[in-house]
């Protein structure tokens, strides 16, 4: 799933990562295009998320996809979205993921309404910007609203526990770094596999930004390398 807080992005902006994990791994990628905030909040890209996974599970032999050998992953925006389906997946059973590939997720938008972190200048995408797509995303509800709808803010779950193999990819300087380490610590401590690559002295998204740099290319590789264990490639 790709990112872009919610309300931009689109699937061309992952040719480069689902090219490289379908040629490292032998596998086939599917990135869905779903529909975008303000024009269509939440639930819509969660649910249209949610029908690529049933089509998959359904008819994904014609493509010579095992059911039981599937995953999920997405960047920022797309990261949350990933945790979000899992979740979904899990409460209505039937075939789940093996793993969960998240890079720098959007989970929890409780930290957009404190203006205390307005003041640090976060590279990529402030605190500004995280209220104004929590708002347009959970429209009519505002972020840091007292109850949500489930799956609308992964990190608001309270039992983690069930959810499939994960490994999140952190950058040091990201404003999200607090929930998605948070998020990290829950997994494991509900009983859930949860590996980290932390890439230090970075903002959010930086590999977008300099993709041939050494660091970006670890990133991709740890994340490659997770799938590759758990796919058994």
């Amino acid at each position: 799933m790709f990112g872009g807080g919610h309300w931009a992005g689109k699937p061309e902006h992952l040719n480069a990562t689902a090219g490289r994990a379908a040629r490292d791994l032998g596998v086939t990628v599917f990135v869905p295009d779903y529909r975008l905030a303000p024009e269509h909040p939440f639930p819509a890209d969660l649910d249209d998320c949610y029908t690529v996974w049933q089509w998959l599970v359904s008819n994904g032999h014609t493509r010579g996809i095992d059911p039981s050998r599937m995953a999920l992953a997405g960047h920022s925006a797309g990261g949350g979205i990933a945790a979000a389906l899992a979740q979904r997946i899990l409460d209505n059973g039937g075939t789940q993921p093996v793993a969960q590939c998240l890079y720098y997720p959007m989970l929890d938008d409780r930290p957009s309404a404190d203006r205390s972190l307005d003041k640090p200048n976060h590279f990529v995408w402030n605190n500004k910007a995280d209220y104004q797509s929590w708002r347009a995303y959970l429209k009519p509800n505002q972020p840091n609203a007292q109850v949500l709808p489930a799956y609308a803010a992964p990190a608001r779950r309270l039992d983690l526990s069930g959810l499939p193999t994960t490994w999140i990819g952190m950058c040091a300087l990201d404003l999200f770094h607090p929930q998605y380490a948070t998020y990290a610590k829950r997994l494991n401590a509900d009983g859930v596999s949860c590996e980290i690559y932390e890439v230090p002295g970075v903002p959010h998204a930086f590999e977008v930004f300099s993709p041939k740099a050494s660091i970006a290319r670890s990133f991709e590789s740890a994340a490659i390398g997770f799938l590759q264990r758990v796919l058994r490639c």
